[in-house]
């Protein structure tokens, strides 16, 4: 009889302690590009949020948060996620901290903060973002208030009526999704190629070049391709596509 208690009383435990369903609210706060920028046609700029946790619950290292910002390929494609940091009721989880620049900006909100537009961007008013989305594993944890998980300033291109095309060196911009992300080992992608060549690079947040691979001659067509990045550490980096008439440019997370 004693064994038959202690095994329920175990059982009630598990169901109001470590498995039960966690709430939190989560804010998220845009500090850089500051309100009113403009933002450089060539060269770096900083971009910087973080997610202000505001309880009830604490989030825990196993929980993984779901974002996006401006540096996302292809809004509709998928997003970044944040994980292995625990972050108490009161406290910060930063989701990003590094330079960014218009040529690997991948979408804006308009000037009304209503609908996305994607690059390349004519010269004009735009909001630059950082938005949460909510939890990978909603029976774990959920967000309870939407009303402040997106953060929008005002900033300005101006770079005399061909935007972020001169960043890019005259080659066309397009969509780039790199997966997994975060990634171990090798990171893949899907691409739809020219016939010429075509090589990748990967360079870190400073812009220093960490790995290269090249892929030779490319029929057209669409393929899929691998990467291998265990040689890198854990840390933020940026995954470029080059072809002959091309460029991609994917953010990309290194988290083992």
């Amino acid at each position: 009889m004693k064994r038959i208690y202690a095994t329920l009383t175990l059982l009630g435990l598990l169901a109001t302690g470590a498995y039960a369903q966690r709430y939190c609210d989560i804010e998220t706060i845009l500090i850089t590009p500051t309100e009113g920028t403009t933002l450089p046609c060539t060269g770096d700029f900083p971009i910087k949020y973080l997610f202000i946790n505001h309880g009830p619950d604490a989030i825990l290292a196993t929980d993984t948060l779901v974002g996006l910002d401006p540096e996302i390929e292809d809004p509709s494609a998928g997003s970044f996620t944040y994980s292995g940091e625990a972050v108490a009721v009161g406290d910060t989880l930063v989701g990003y901290d590094a330079n960014t620049s218009l040529s690997i900006t991948g979408a804006l909100f308009n000037s009304a903060g209503t609908s996305l537009v994607t690059g390349p961007f004519p010269d004009g008013n735009y909001k630059y973002f950082a938005v949460f989305f909510g939890f990978s594993d909603t029976t774990a944890i959920k967000d309870t208030v939407s009303s402040n998980n997106l953060a929008l300033h005002s900033v300005v291109i101006n770079c005399g009526g061909t935007g972020i095309a001169d960043a890019v060196k005259g080659l066309d911009r397009t969509s780039l999704f790199a997966y997994p992300n975060p990634a171990q080992s090798l990171v893949s992608f899907k691409y739809a190629f020219k016939a010429g060549n075509a090589a990748v690079r990967v360079t870190d947040i400073a812009g220093r070049v960490v790995l290269t691979q090249d892929f030779g001659r490319q029929a057209a067509g669409e393929k899929t391709l691998s990467v291998d990045v265990s040689s890198l550490t854990n840390g933020m980096y940026y995954l470029e596509l080059v072809t002959d008439e091309q460029r991609a440019i994917s953010k990309l997370a290194i988290k083992r």
